[in-house]
């Protein structure tokens, strides 16, 4: 899965940390998340499957306005999955 246009993940800055946690905001897990949510899983089980919690994805969409394209995208290649499926079967008579 490939991040929304205008996604840019070099756009965390690290070291304006005030002493929390290191941020997980990385490719990788954002890749992962959307991943998940094109196999059309729910947004609460595309965070388990990426390590996340839900409340750091809420973080991330505040903090990442951008995110919300590549949210809607992979929501939606679900979407088409879904409906490829169901014209499928439909068309064999299941």
């Amino acid at each position: 899965m490939r991040l929304a246009k205008g996604l840019s993940l070099s756009a965390v800055n690290t070291t304006s940390n005030k002493g929390g946690r290191p941020t997980k905001f990385a490719a990788e897990m954002v890749d992962r998340l959307l991943e998940a949510l094109a196999d059309g899983v729910t947004l609460k089980q595309a965070c388990i499957a990426s390590g996340i919690s839900e409340s750091t994805l809420g973080d991330w969409r505040d903090r990442y306005p951008e995110l919300e394209a590549s949210l809607a995208q992979a929501r939606e290649q679900a979407r088409q999955k879904a409906l490829a499926g169901t014209k499928a079967a439909g068309e064999a008579g299941d």
